[in-house]
């Protein structure tokens, strides 16, 4: 109880006063989760190198590549075909011989878009490969400010998550256990996400991270969705909503050392509102 009260004096301290907030809390990701889910994939990668792959998980594995030549090439209607095509392919491979050999896929196509990407790092280069495997993701690159030169801004880790959940909805799996993205997966993905919108820093930004702050509150309970609400709808100037998200939050868990910086928020959010406006 005396930590808790220190702690809270403390962050009573530093939580602003007035203003447009600007402090948006990202998810926690396990690191070494992260790091525990990239030696299994090398396992997994380096045991399929040795022993093969049965012929309809390796169809799988064509129909991923074709798709993202597809997409790469911008033909929707091609794309769509082969989406259809992969989906009823995967469907096959699981009925005859399992989940196992198929996670397996998945590890050899995630080592291999990684060194795609490593290449395109060093050459500039968009070869066959981080096309089939990457789809649009050099066009997404450049659209979303999400390189510095040729630097991506995405670390390894970010690099992986992002595939294995792209890989899982192109088969249509996303919420099939095992090929659903794990919880510490989706943090990962909303993290990045979140400090790096879709769209760039331009103004879109803060409507795009409502969007993603509403989906990662639906897969993660423990982040603190009222409160990052809140902080957006107060970058946005809709005082009333804002206040209405700041006051739900308050009414949550006492102990959360983000309480003082709630009341601040709420306080300017309902000093914003207009003469006349109904407090939430």
């Amino acid at each position: 109880m005396v930590a808790v009260g220190i702690a809270a004096a403390a962050a009573a301290l530093v939580a602003p006063l007035g203003g447009t907030p600007s402090y948006l809390p990202v998810p926690r990701v396990d690191r070494r989760e992260q790091a525990f889910v990239a030696a299994q994939d090398r396992d997994r990668a380096a045991a399929a190198a040795r022993s093969g792959l049965h012929f309809d998980v390796r169809v799988v594995g064509e129909r991923v590549r074709r798709f993202g030549a597809a997409t790469a090439r911008a033909t929707d209607e091609a794309a769509a075909t082969e989406l259809g095509e992969l989906r009823a392919a995967f469907e096959v491979a699981r009925r005859r011989h399992g989940d196992a050999p198929l996670i397996t896929l998945r590890s050899v196509q995630t080592a291999a878009f990684l060194s795609a990407l490593r290449r395109w790092e060093a050459t500039g280069v968009i070869d066959a490969e981080l096309e089939e495997l990457g789809g649009d993701l050099p066009r997404a690159v450049g659209a979303n400010c999400w390189s510095v030169g040729r630097r991506l801004r995405l670390s390894e880790a970010e690099r992986r998550t992002l595939f294995r959940i792209r890989w899982a909805e192109l088969v249509g799996a996303v919420d099939v256990v095992p090929f659903a993205p794990s919880l510490n997966e989706w943090r990962a993905y909303f993290r990045f996400l979140l400090e790096h919108p879709e769209g760039g820093p331009g103004p879109d930004g803060p409507r795009r991270r409502l969007a993603y702050v509403n989906a990662l509150a639906r897969r993660d309970p423990e982040y603190p969705s009222r409160f990052a609400r809140g902080v957006i709808l107060s970058q946005l100037g809709e005082a009333q909503a804002a206040a209405e998200a700041f006051g739900a939050f308050l009414e949550g868990p006492r102990t959360t050392p983000l309480r003082p910086w709630a009341r601040n928020h709420l306080a300017a959010a309902l000093a914003a509102l207009p003469p006349g406006d109904p407090p939430p």
